[in-house]
């Protein structure tokens, strides 16, 4: 039926005919232009239908979103392809961390916040509590 859909749009669009016997064999595992564009608006809209379009919003949605109007479709396309042969390679991971890695780092302003939690609790440093109650006072 998609091959049949790939030709109806190739006369539509004015291409010649027909296609031959290796282009058929593409035909049957390419997506139509129809099937193209709503697959590409299921990812621009973070619905995806199926693996290869939900890798394609985690990995490349934020490319596609700021591509100018004229190259969504191509690159859209592109994608896709990609996406394919890392399915037929048995490489496509949709899954997202469970956490963080293993060897992640704090940052040292994390590190000397929760070195002051511990110490002072959640309440501002008495310093800074000091300069601000001498600022009210003044205004009174």
């Amino acid at each position: 039926m998609r091959v049949m859909q790939h030709c109806r749009e190739r006369l539509q669009a004015g291409e010649k005919w027909p296609p031959i016997m290796g282009e058929l064999t593409l035909l049957k595992t390419q997506l139509t232009e129809s099937e193209s564009l709503e697959a590409m608006n299921r990812v621009i809209n973070k619905e995806p239908n199926n693996q290869l379009e939900k890798w394609i919003m985690q990995n490349k949605g934020y490319e596609l979103r700021r591509l100018p109007q004229s190259m969504i479709v191509r690159r859209f396309k592109e994608f896709y392809r990609e996406a394919m042969s890392l399915q037929e390679k048995g490489k496509l991971v949709t899954e997202l961390p469970k956490g963080l890695a293993q060897h992640s780092v704090k940052n040292l302003v994390d590190l000397k916040r929760e070195e002051f939690e511990q110490q002072h609790g959640t309440a501002l440093d008495p310093r800074i509590a000091a300069i601000l109650n001498k600022g009210n006072r003044e205004q009174e």
